[in-house]
């Protein structure tokens, strides 16, 4: 039996999302492959519901281990917190044949040949989020020594592999990594909106001010992911979204802080995106201007109009259904790359 151990960032459920899918696929393909599949108790929490976390949870070849390791973004980052890996099973990890980080580099001091996935590194987003912080500082230069000295490989997404990425590793670019997925309706006019909050939770107070507006003009169906709900005092007209396959196909655009796992939705299910990020966020910059220049959707940030007259222009002149077609055009193989590449390294073809 080959072993991949997965460690899981634990900010928001993209990094989660993205691992799972590829655990699971690779558990069905390749009967000769165990997995050690460590992430924070947060994701299984939100996500239980979720088919895959299911089988992550209960199949006897996985083992699920709670990790807890994040990053904090919301107050000033510890940089003794961030290097600190006691909560590994060092054991565990030396007798993987295959490490897989996403996306946490420090795993590079007891592997120094595993392999990072994701869009982004840490430094490069939070040297921009807090320049003038000494541990930021500290955890930029720390992570950069030990990208430069492994010079690991890292799996990413082919449009979205942000500049620190692309210069201080070696890159294994994919497409989009769908699960599964059915071919999607053209829709020319939008009546259901799902309005996401992110397991980061950075936005959600912008979001819950476009949820009321939406709501008091009446002029279409609004759904609210949990964590938003949670904080809406008065939720009448609003619909809670299960966030079922099925579900997803009755929505017409999503606004949303566009993490890597929430464009992969609107990919998957062909939905465009409104995106709303942070001024001072690298990674949510970089993604609002690939989502435009891929035509996946707007950025509407800075955007003046209202969210109604905003989406008004969107549906009227054409955007919306460009970034409807190119949503469902897009290359979507990702899970499949990334096996055949992990099956190549077990040395299993």
């Amino acid at each position: 039996m080959k072993v991949i151990t997965f460690i899981v960032c634990g900010n928001g459920f993209g990094h989660y999302r993205r691992c799972a899918r590829i655990a699971y696929h690779l558990v069905k393909k390749e009967k000769s492959i165990t997995i050690n599949f460590i992430c924070h108790s947060s994701a299984i929490r939100n996500l239980r519901d979720w088919y895959i976390t299911e089988f992550i949870v209960n199949h006897s070849r996985i083992k699920h281990f709670d990790g807890q390791k994040k990053i904090n973004l919301l107050n000033e980052i510890n940089f003794d917190d961030v290097r600190d890996l006691t909560w590994l099973n060092k054991d565990m990890l030396m007798s993987s044949d295959i490490v897989i980080s996403d996306n946490l580099s420090s795993i590079l001091e007891i592997r120094s040949d595993a392999i990072l996935m994701g869009s982004f590194l840490w430094s490069e987003v939070l040297i921009n989020l807090q320049p003038k912080n000494r541990d930021i500082k500290k955890f930029h230069d720390y992570e950069l020594h030990l990208l430069k000295t492994y010079m690991p490989i890292m799996i990413s997404l082919k449009d979205m592999a942000m500049p620190y990425v692309q210069k201080y590793t070696k890159l294994k670019e994919t497409s989009w990594v769908i699960d599964s997925f059915e071919k999607v309706k053209i829709k020319s006019n939008i009546k259901n909106i799902l309005i996401m909050g992110g397991g980061t939770k950075m936005v959600d107070g912008d979001l819950i001010k476009i949820a009321k507006k939406l709501l008091k003009k009446n002029e279409y169906k609004i759904f609210v992911s949990n964590t938003l709900k949670e904080k809406l005092i008065d939720t009448n007209g609003l619909f809670v979204f299960d966030f079922k396959d099925k579900s997803f196909f009755n929505i017409d655009l999503f606004i949303c802080r566009p993490g890597i796992g929430s464009i992969t939705d609107a990919v998957k299910y062909g939905i465009p995106i409104l995106g709303v990020g942070e001024p001072n966020n690298s990674e949510m910059q970089f993604n609002l201007k690939k989502i435009e220049e891929l035509n996946f959707g707007l950025d509407i940030s800075k955007r003046q109009e209202s969210i109604s007259e905003i989406i008004k222009i969107f549906e009227e002149d054409g955007a919306y259904l460009t970034s409807h077609k190119h949503l469902i055009s897009t290359a979507k193989d990702g899970i499949n790359e990334t096996i055949k590449f992990l099956i190549s390294k077990l040395n299993l073809n």
